[in-house]
């Protein structure tokens, strides 16, 4: 292989701005992950929300540990790591993003039925049966994402810029594969996304026309944490993507402008 190999494309639009966020995350998120783990996997009871948090923690750090190929991949403006990692690495990522929207939404909305009703079958499920869950979704990112593991990602090129595995080009490559990878993600956060923001609201107008709720610790501590995690988490989805989504526009009007 030569240094003209690159991962999906050879020009990016955002080459210094992604590696610089990919770096963010990966020191930001990579300790705390890991604490959390150790945590929730040691020293937390076993309960519902402690097992989807377990699993989330466990998502990200498994994402994070991949990123510094990419990194590396980013600064040194070509992917040395051969055409076979390039698919597991992407894979990897691919299946934990997916794992993390999945697990955050399990979360909040086991936290909606606990609080809004909780003398629903959901409160009462066992924890036999959520480990069920758990291996449930798992078992399904994995298995969307198998596709990946086929599909060549690296290409050559004579422009020697490079791009990392699963940046920019997810969003404009026509392959089929691809097509449905980027529809798959599209949708998984539109949903994530619209029963997270739902069923945030319901809980805070219960909270709010509830006085014992609303000076219960506890539930001002499920709320702030809840809070918390959507934040970061979509924060590292979104905006991440928002920026690499923006950089191949970019890039498309300026390929238009050229032939025009």
């Amino acid at each position: 292989m030569t240094n003209n190999s690159t991962c999906m494309e050879p020009q990016s639009p955002v080459p210094s701005t992604l590696p610089a966020l990919l770096i963010m995350d990966f020191i930001l998120g990579l300790p705390g992950n890991i604490l959390a783990l150790c945590l929730l996997g040691f020293k937390a009871p076993w309960k519902p929300a402690n097992i989807y948090l377990l699993n989330l923690a466990l998502a990200d750090v498994l994402l994070l540990l991949a990123l510094p190929f990419h990194i590396d991949s980013g600064l040194r403006g070509s992917w040395i790591f051969g055409d076979p990692f390039c698919r597991i690495s992407f894979f990897m990522l691919s299946i934990n993003q997916s794992a993390s929207i999945a697990f955050l939404t399990v979360l909040v909305v086991d936290r909606f039925y606990r609080i809004v009703y909780p003398h629903h079958p959901v409160c009462r499920m066992r924890i036999q049966t959520i480990v069920m869950v758990v291996c449930g979704i798992w078992g399904a990112v994995v298995t969307l994402r198998l596709p990946l593991l086929v599909t060549r990602l690296l290409r050559s090129s004579e422009n020697v810029s490079a791009l990392l595995c699963q940046n920019i080009d997810i969003w404009t490559n026509t392959g089929a594969v691809m097509r449905v990878h980027n529809s798959l993600l599209m949708i998984e956060f539109v949903i994530a996304f619209l029963l997270v923001v739902i069923s945030s609201i319901r809980i805070c107008y219960h909270i709010r026309g509830n006085r014992k709720l609303r000076e219960h610790r506890r539930v001002k501590r499920t709320m702030f944490l809840l809070l918390t995690i959507v934040i970061i988490e979509n924060r590292a989805v979104v905006y991440d993507h928002c920026v690499v989504w923006l950089g191949a526009r970019i890039k498309e009007k300026r390929q238009a402008g050229e032939t025009a």
